[in-house]
């Protein structure tokens, strides 16, 4: 018999139609083939991962300074509304305020969800022109700290450590110093432009994590007399003071570009007991390569591998090659090649990457295929990463501030902590099973799904009693 499950709530019962059932039974079984997907599941699957691994967020956020004069909502329902406003991908605060004054379900959906009253985003920005952004950025620290502590990301340590993809990318660009701090530019024509970038170091995983662990922006002081302005490598000794501060005893292995093959980056990454894995292009560090003319490839240092190709009518060879104990500058480093071929099985065409990095781990035989392959993962930062903040609803580019710098920071870090809550609800085993077996079934569907729900269904408020009153064990998709 194929019974429907459906929640239906009033205030003073909740029950479930069918056969009476109760309610772990009904929410932990993955639904059947031929039944709807609904956004209010997501929403519970949601409340579940934040009572799990943050429950006492609420409380977090109640302590945050706050310089307001006029104070007619928390701080914890203000920051509430700004994670919201990103966790639903709603990409403006106008939008959120349009669906709190025309939608009743929304308001009231919110407030069962979080806890906390739905406050007019006026109000979030007011507290986000007086808020220090490091105050943010400590909950962020403090939230991925249990995370760490609970082995969510253990099994994707490589030789014990976690891998941390540094980039940097463009944030806003305007034509006018709007925050009086911007990156000038001058185009060819003449035009100026005044750019301000964010340089990020992200925890990425094979799965598909990509989560900030600490961000410094790359803007002038304009308070403060320059020479040059601001850069990449500059914001890069900021950030990784920071990221040391943050978290001291973490073993890290950088993931990183050529532009950050240079001797402060190396030992920037010695002193903080740092391993490193840095992408080279032709042409950098030559005098390193040069040297590889007095150890070409043998058995000894090369050899062929066969990885399974899950692509139809293709395979793959991998040439791995590797030098020991080259000297750059005062540091002592290992070179590893990996030229990649994919061939073609019917057609015999067939396309050749190499791939060469440079790297303080012990490189051997038993040590390449694993470090190049966390090679590769620096990409997750640009696809997981940046890709997904600009292009998937939360918007990264948007001016949410136009006037206070410090509010925009605040935004930002706000994006950040709600995509971290994101991904957690997205590589749990159920979103996952879902989009396995639907193959045309995509996040974003889904998620529109869910603001759908949140704007014209209601929640119960007796199945977020029951998920607050029993501990969970969240499943993640390993990959």
């Amino acid at each position: 018999m194929n019974i429907r499950w459906a929640f239906c709530c009033r205030e003073d019962r909740c029950f479930i139609l069918g056969n009476k059932h109760n309610y772990s039974s009904a929410t932990n079984k993955i639904q059947a083939k031929d039944e709807t997907i609904r956004g209010t599941d997501i929403a519970y699957e949601l409340r579940k991962i934040m009572r799990s691994y943050f429950p006492d967020l609420k409380k977090m956020l109640a302590q945050v300074s706050d310089h307001r004069k006029r104070k007619d909502y928390r701080c914890d329902e203000l920051l509430s509304a700004a994670f919201a406003m990103f966790i639903f991908k709603a990409q403006s605060r106008n939008a959120v305020n349009n669906d709190r004054r025309h939608s009743g379900e929304f308001k009231a959906n919110f407030q069962k969800l979080f806890n906390a009253e739905l406050p007019h985003l006026d109000a979030v920005q007011d507290i986000f022109e007086k808020l220090p952004p490091a105050e943010l950025e400590k909950i962020k620290v403090t939230i991925i700290s249990r995370l760490i502590e609970s082995k969510v990301f253990y099994k994707h340590k490589i030789f014990e450590h976690y891998l941390v993809a540094v980039d940097a990318t463009g944030l806003v660009s305007c034509d006018e110093d709007r925050f009086g701090c911007g990156l000038k530019k001058e185009s060819k024509n003449g035009k100026i432009t005044y750019l301000y970038p964010v340089l990020e170091a992200k925890l990425v995983t094979e799965n598909g994590f990509s989560i900030s662990l600490a961000t410094e922006w790359i803007v002038n002081d304009n308070n403060k007399p320059y020479d040059k302005q601001d850069c990449e490598q500059t914001a890069f000794k900021r950030l990784a003071k920071k990221l040391k501060h943050a978290f001291p005893r973490l073993p890290i292995c950088i993931l990183a570009d050529a532009l950050y093959a240079s001797d402060p980056v190396m030992s920037i990454c010695e002193t903080n007991e740092w391993k490193y894995i840095i992408t080279l292009q032709d042409g950098s560090l030559p005098a390193l390569q040069n040297c590889l003319n007095d150890d070409p490839p043998t058995k000894r240092n090369s050899y062929i591998h066969h990885p399974v190709c899950t692509a139809k009518n293709k395979t793959i060879q991998q040439e791995f090659y590797w030098v020991e104990d080259l000297l750059h500058k005062k540091h002592v480093l290992h070179y590893l090649q990996c030229k990649e071929t994919i061939s073609h099985t019917k057609t015999n065409e067939s396309a050749t990457t190499n791939f060469i990095r440079v790297t303080n781990f012990p490189t051997d035989k038993s040590t390449v295929k694993n470090l190049s392959k966390a090679g590769r993962l620096r990409w997750k930062i640009e696809n997981e990463g940046f890709n997904e903040e600009k292009n998937n609803g939360y918007n990264m580019e948007h001016l949410y501030s136009r006037k206070s710098f410090n509010a925009q920071q605040n935004y930002y870090q706000s994006m950040l902590i709600a995509h971290l809550f994101n991904q957690l609800l997205e590589h749990t085993c159920k979103i996952q099973d879902l989009l396995k077996r639907f193959n045309k079934l995509t996040i974003k569907y889904l998620w529109q799904q869910l603001l759908c729900a949140m704007k014209c269904q209601v929640l119960c408020i007796q199945t977020l009693t029951a998920i607050d009153n029993k501990k969970h064990q969240i499943r993640l998709f390993s990959g």
